[in-house]
């Protein structure tokens, strides 16, 4: 692995990690309140000056990658993920039913790719393309043929051994990683990168923070501590709605086929969030979990309802539990370092 696509330097550095959740339009609401830790911190800070890894699973893996591989500000996230959103949501009626019938998918995937590219502004960017600010960020997506098995992980980092699958997808184009990982059932078909096909991450690891940890220990040296581990939800369910919407739809017919795996589909984001929560105990790991209580009610592709989402995160935020968590937050992420240099590049 060269220095530039290394997690920070020098390599007895405490790591600081963003982790982001998936739950389509309610993205919006991560984004809100990590422009709020934003703030705290101050200037005109942008999350890649300020975590050494980012990280995502479908809309989450879209924000991580505009934030750490785009170098984006949270702003400019905010604004294209608005956009985006009604973009690719706001096909309706008998061109839905045409839609189902052709794909067993709700909304076009060639609409999805050109919404992708559009706001990419250049369709030719690779994942590990080198570029002056880009923080090392992974996307979780999952073999269609495989659902059972482990998550791909699309990097924009060189990972020794990583699985011939996940070289495949992480040699490629950023379009395609963002593709890969918000291909949702019911909702998008299938993303297809020969011989492979993938499906969204949300399947089984829509909260992407258990990857992350297992991230930092393959990329670093166990002299490396966790300074600070950011983990942001997008509501208590995740993933209900998708199940129970897609449930008749031959996409995931598999999945539906083993109660085990559907399980896991519809409790990981919490089971996830308490398994590293006592593990960080255990390792005295600063960790803080936002998650947004009454996002999850919003189904993942209402656009109409994204000022409603914003109503709901800057109501968890005037909390002054959760005030008091931001700035604890933005204080050790300061603590740390001094700002890695980024990328000052505007949309």
């Amino acid at each position: 692995m060269t220095d530039s696509t290394t997690v920070n330097a020098p390599f007895d550095t405490p790591l600081r990690v963003l982790s982001l959740d998936g739950g389509g339009v309610r993205g919006i609401a991560s984004l809100r309140i990590l422009k709020e830790i934003m703030t705290a911190i101050g200037g005109d800070a942008r999350p890649c000056q300020y975590f050494d890894l980012i990280g995502g699973t479908s809309a989450g893996g879209l924000i991580a990658l505009m934030l750490g591989r785009l170098g984006w500000t949270v702003d400019q996230c905010i604004e294209q993920f608005d956009t985006f959103s009604k973009r690719i949501f706001s096909v309706r009626g008998v061109r839905v039913g045409a839609q189902m019938i052709r794909t067993g998918a709700r909304y076009s995937g060639e609409h999805l790719e050109e919404a992708i590219k559009d706001f990419l502004l250049d369709e030719n960017k690779k994942m590990g393309d080198q570029e002056r600010g880009h923080r090392p960020t992974f996307v979780i997506t999952v073999n269609q043929d495989d659902l059972h098995g482990e998550p791909v992980i699309c990097r924009t980092y060189h990972m020794p051994d990583a699985a011939p699958i996940s070289q495949a997808i992480s040699n490629s184009f950023v379009s395609h990683a963002c593709r890969a990982t918000s291909a949702a059932p019911y909702y998008f078909p299938p993303f297809q990168l020969t011989p492979y096909t993938f499906l969204d991450g949300g399947l089984g690891h829509n909260n992407p923070v258990l990857e992350a940890l297992h991230e930092c220990s393959e990329l670093t040296s166990s002299t490396r501590p966790i300074a600070c581990l950011v983990s942001i939800g997008t509501g208590v369910a995740s993933n209900k709605a998708l199940a129970l919407s897609g449930s008749i739809f031959n996409t995931i017919a598999a999945l539906l086929s083993n109660a085990s795996a559907m399980v896991s589909m519809l409790t990981d984001t919490e089971q996830a969030h308490r398994h590293v929560e006592k593990m960080a105990k255990k390792q005295r790991i600063k960790y803080f979990r936002f998650n947004p209580p009454g996002a999850e009610r919003i189904k993942l592709d209402q656009h109409k309802k994204i000022e409603k989402l914003k109503e709901i995160a800057e109501d968890y935020l005037s909390e002054q539990k959760t005030q008091e968590k931001v700035k604890r937050c933005a204080d050790i992420l300061v603590s740390q370092l001094a700002p890695i240099e980024c990328c000052q590049h505007h949309h």
